[in-house]
């Protein structure tokens, strides 16, 4: 990944906000420790009332500090503040960790997977969700 690629993504998403979109940010000394965006869900087979927690991002040293947990409850809040009464997520069938850690936050294993072909690797998806 990108990190000038990454940045201008971002400055475009918070100058620009999509409708619907959010953006969280953590925060230690001024510096971003951590992110997380969720908002309308971009599933074809899941219902109005079905928001997405698209991604959540916390800097290797900052693990375990409850700044991931945070971050995810308070995108879950704003969901459903947006009148979402359910959220999904994909994560990498191999990601084992990140699984182990969604499941113990209440996520269920929702059973759709996919293969997401990003900058020509095939990535193997499995969706989760949670009533909120």
């Amino acid at each position: 990944m990108s990190i000038a690629k990454k940045t201008l993504t971002w400055q475009k998403q918070i100058k620009n906000p999509k409708k619907g979109v959010h953006a969280l940010i953590a925060e230690n000394n001024k510096q971003i420790v951590g992110w997380c965006t969720a908002g309308v869900n971009r599933d074809e087979d899941t219902s109005l009332q079905t928001g997405e927690l698209y991604g959540i991002y916390v800097l290797p040293e900052y693990i375990g500090q409850g700044i991931g947990s945070k971050l995810m409850e308070k995108a879950l809040t704003t969901l459903k503040s947006d009148g979402y009464s359910m959220a999904t997520l994909w994560v990498l069938v191999t990601n084992d960790k990140s699984r182990k850690w969604y499941e113990g936050k209440g996520w269920k294993l929702e059973g759709k997977t996919k293969t997401d072909p990003r900058r020509g690797v095939p990535l193997n998806e499995v969706r989760y969700q949670i009533d909120i």
